[in-house]
């Protein structure tokens, strides 16, 4: 899979999350607005609860909404052996115990796994090591409590 076709995956994997959130969003202030949910006493706080569920939810919209813009306008560059690793960086790691592991630096929503390849951010801890390095250099991480060793074996 070659970057373009990555970063449209991670569009559709936003999107789809984004569109889930919609309806999440739609169910969750039907249910607090409702009149069967409706306080009778101030021990009753169905409505109340399901409010403040809408605005975490409206606020993960709004991110979902920030990452999928900071996609579709990230350029996506063109890297060799001899370039520093940069946004949209896809780096192929090789661990202490030599198990290989692609991945892809994002923008943002670190986390999501396309195909085996894993988005990091520039902010997380592994990103912030690999940020500016060169294919051949080692890195080390401190990962709950443990130091992980990773060489760069290939930028594309």
């Amino acid at each position: 899979m070659n970057k373009n076709e990555l970063v449209e995956r991670i569009i559709e994997r936003l999107r789809a999350d984004y569109e889930e959130s919609l309806e999440a969003i739609n169910e969750t202030a039907e249910t607090a607005t409702h009149e069967e949910n409706i306080a009778k006493s101030k021990y009753e706080t169905k409505s109340v609860e399901a409010a403040y569920l809408v605005e975490g939810q409206l606020k993960r919209n709004a991110e979902l909404e920030s990452e999928i813009a900071a996609y579709q306008a990230m350029r996506i560059r063109t890297f060799d052996q001899k370039c520093r690793i940069l946004l949209s960086a896809l780096i192929e790691l090789e661990d202490e115990h030599s198990d290989s592991i692609n991945l892809f630096m994002g923008p943002q929503a670190g986390g999501i796994v396309i195909d085996g390849i894993q988005v990091i951010t520039p902010p997380s801890p592994l990103g912030q090591a690999l940020l500016g390095k060169y294919c051949g250099e080692q890195v080390s991480v401190e990962l709950d409590g443990k130091t992980q060793r990773y060489q760069i074996i290939s930028l594309s």
